[in-house]
């Protein structure tokens, strides 16, 4: 809801502060544009205060039980957030069941969106989501196995494939 000035306006207030960071991208013919994601000062500003105890209490568990007991964790609560959303998705398109997905993550923290008909290259037309923030971030840099289940997760709740092409935890603007 605001104009094309006043968006680079802010961000550029929002880049001299040093909360975002840009990367100049070039997509084919015409000018490049600029890619803006949050930098490390601009991610400490969401609430994160469970992760030193969630991170410790996750340690313990792989201490003691390994780290196939950490992704379970997480397995567990994904198939019930799975087995919940199936009624409302099973007769939908993908496109359709990927927009229920996005706004449910989207709830849980990750600011999540679809977009259906993207092209991507050699294999022709996807659909994709997308995290703009991943609520687990912390906990996926300690136990990289987490972002696996999740993958699991989103192809049960898809009933397609899922192909993980950037990844927020390696310093992408995005999942």
């Amino acid at each position: 809801g605001v104009t094309d000035n006043a968006l680079r306006r802010h961000l550029t207030e929002l880049g001299n502060a040093g909360l975002v960071e840009y990367q100049r991208e070039i997509h084919g013919q015409g000018a490049p544009v600029f890619a803006y994601s949050l930098s490390d000062a601009g991610e400490a500003l969401f609430p994160r205060a469970y992760i030193d105890p969630l991170v410790d209490a996750l340690e313990s568990l792989r201490d003691r039980e390994g780290t196939e007991a950490v992704v379970q964790l997480f397995r567990r609560r994904w198939d019930a957030m799975a087995e919940a959303a199936k009624p409302r998705l099973a007769s939908l398109p993908l496109h359709e069941r990927a927009q229920l997905l996005a706004e449910l993550l989207a709830a849980e923290g990750y600011m999540s969106e679809a977009i259906a008909g993207e092209t991507v290259v050699g294999q022709g037309e996807a659909t994709t989501i997308r995290h703009h923030n991943c609520a687990v971030r912390e906990i996926a840099l300690r136990f990289p196995e987490v972002c696996s289940a999740e993958a699991e997760f989103m192809e049960t709740v898809l009933d397609a494939p899922v192909e993980r092409r950037m990844h927020l935890k390696d310093g992408c603007g995005a999942c």
